[in-house]
């Protein structure tokens, strides 16, 4: 009976043993040393497919990435896109085409994530060792997947390079066809008036439409701005022509627009630059006429280049299969 109660006493030790155990270690591990599998929130994300294409699933993450890249690094016309969700499905109906190709070897986001991780790990290695790495020292999402678009996109192009008729008869055809795009920009002199846009908008407006009706009416120059004001109208003497016409183009895109439009004598309407309204009267105007064939066959090359990808990237986007997961996006079924 005592051999008995012995074996009894030394099992409910062990039992208390046990928990006493468990318990310590379920209250002494600390958070950052529990086991968690590896990329549980990338697998979670991909079980969201928002689309496939032509039966390639999109995820919800690619589809956000993809709706960021609004202009293409290589200047195809990916900023022409409707929404987010169009941007996305157009990057899609490219990489199938790059697999086609074989300019990728997948058109899988998992596999992104995986060419990502594999890359950043060889960037923190090579920053270990103080070996020499270019571009950034660790790729974040966005950066990556715009980095590997523009790498498809250049692969493709060379792709549609190969097949294009680049004889000097055929450039020369496309050349003449597209005169205007190769006109020199003429040599504009303006005068330009200036009233930055304040806090009253509608105050300021109604004093441009009254100097503009001043101005059509054949006020004289020197007397049409209202210096007067509390903010005077600013008057400035300006010129636009080929050395500074990329310049206009990029910052003051509006300015060039509207003085492109004039003759000598005429005003411009209204228009917005530069948070100011302003108004344009073309002084003169000298007609530099177009540029020779020889300096431009190479813009002229690739800008045949650009349009020969584009009819392809355009032809494969009409053709795809699109079906949308309306519970994730909230939106049509198909597409």
């Amino acid at each position: 009976m005592k051999a008995r109660k012995r074996n009894v006493s030394v099992q409910i030790s062990r039992i208390i043993l046990g928990l006493l155990v468990l318990t310590f270690c379920s209250t002494s591990v600390p958070a950052e040393h529990i086991v968690t599998p590896p990329q549980a929130g990338l697998e979670q994300s991909e079980a969201r497919i928002v689309a496939t294409v032509n039966g390639e699933p999109m995820t919800l993450e690619e589809y956000r990435l993809a709706g960021q890249l609004s202009v293409s690094q290589s200047g195809a016309q990916i900023g022409r896109k409707t929404n987010e969700l169009e941007t996305a499905i157009q990057v899609k109906v490219l990489q199938l085409e790059g697999v086609k190709q074989g300019l990728l070897a997948s058109a899988s986001f998992a596999d992104f994530h995986a060419h990502l991780d594999k890359e950043n790990k060889r960037r923190a290695q090579a920053v270990e060792e103080n070996a020499v790495i270019y571009g950034p020292k660790r790729y974040s999402d966005q950066t990556f997947y715009a980095d590997e678009f523009a790498q498809l996109e250049n692969g493709l192009k060379k792709m549609a390079a190969q097949t294009l008729d680049s004889s000097d008869d055929a450039l020369q055809q496309a050349y003449e066809l597209d005169l205007a795009a190769y006109t020199i920009q003429p040599t504009i002199r303006l005068k330009v008036w200036k009233l930055p846009i304040s806090v009253e908008a509608g105050s300021d407006l109604k004093r441009m439409q009254a100097l503009y009706k001043e101005a059509v009416s054949g006020a004289k120059l020197e007397a049409i701005a209202n210096q007067t004001e509390t903010a005077p109208i600013q008057v400035i003497d300006e010129m636009i022509n080929e050395e500074n016409k990329r310049s206009f183009l990029k910052y003051r895109e509006a300015v060039i627009e509207q003085a492109n439009l004039l003759q000598p004598g005429e005003y411009s309407p209204i228009f917005m630059d530069q948070g100011s309204y302003v108004m344009i009267y073309c002084d003169s105007r000298v007609e530099e006429g177009v540029k020779a064939f020889a300096k431009v066959r190479d813009e002229v090359y690739r800008k045949l280049v650009e349009q020969k990808f584009q009819e392809r990237w355009d032809q494969l986007r009409a053709s795809a299969t699109v079906q949308v997961n309306a519970a994730e996006l909230g939106t049509q079924a198909s597409y």
